[in-house]
């Protein structure tokens, strides 16, 4: 089955974590569901559960404390949580909102 086009998977687009929308290269401000004459698909884009992302991949985990040398993050998620916990040890949740770094990652294809 072919996704959909909108701006959630475009790759001219950020997704603003605090809100359902998205922000767009050429159009600002936009609805995630939205579509524009320019859109790009974001290539090999896969599911949260099938490219194995922890909660530190995602937007909505706050960092609190990072040790580089056992490379544990320890933070908070900013839907579910109240207690810090380590984000590399967790899977990411139905919620995942991929954070613009690692987007970059994979379409560089660094990841």
């Amino acid at each position: 089955m072919k996704p959909s086009k909108s701006c959630a998977n475009c790759i001219k687009s950020r997704a603003i974590p605090f809100s359902n929308d998205v922000l767009c290269i050429t159009k600002g401000v936009v609805s995630a569901d939205f579509v524009c004459r320019r859109h790009k698909f974001i290539p090999d884009l896969k599911s949260a559960k099938e490219a194995n992302y922890k909660c530190t991949d995602c937007a909505n985990f706050i960092v609190h404390e990072m040790k580089i040398d056992s490379r544990q993050m320890t933070g908070l998620c900013k839907l579910f949580s109240a207690r810090y916990y380590d984000g590399n040890k967790k899977k990411a949740c139905s919620k995942f909102l991929m954070k613009y770094e690692v987007k970059q990652a994979v379409l560089n294809g660094t990841r």
